[in-house]
């Protein structure tokens, strides 16, 4: 378990469907706890491979509401759940970090690297699509 597992798995999701991921998701496939899983994810969003958004949940069935860039994206104090019906102001603790490969680094892991099916890619491509 390194770091470095954390870059092989974003190269085995680019080679996939797989459109978004949590850190928690990278942290169970490779093993490490997910703050060095998030923290190497944050660097990977630094050199571009990798977008970093926001999920706004309903904090009454936890569906997904919107979601946003930035924090500052959310142009409102409330929102209203379609599923649900529930109006809730918007707090951090409603806030949920997801990852996706940034279209220019998935084209080149595409284009430059051969996807081979190893047990990281796997086991990551079982649980991200559960």
């Amino acid at each position: 378990m390194s770091i470095w597992d954390v870059d092989r798995a974003i190269d085995a999701i680019a080679g996939t469907m797989i459109t978004k991921f949590y850190p928690s998701a990278i942290a169970k496939m490779t093993g490490l706890p997910l703050a060095d899983s998030f923290e190497r994810l944050l660097k990977l969003v630094e050199d571009g491979r990798v977008n970093l958004e926001l999920e706004v949940t309903c904090p009454n069935c936890f569906h997904t509401v919107r979601t946003v860039r930035e924090k500052k994206d959310l142009s409102t104090d409330e929102l209203e759940c379609e599923r649900c019906g529930e109006v809730f102001a918007v707090s951090e603790e409603y806030l949920i970090p997801v990852f996706r490969v940034s279209p220019d680094y998935r084209d080149d892991v595409k284009k430059n690297h051969v996807h081979r099916l190893t047990p990281l890619s796997l086991r990551l491509t079982h649980h991200l699509t559960r």
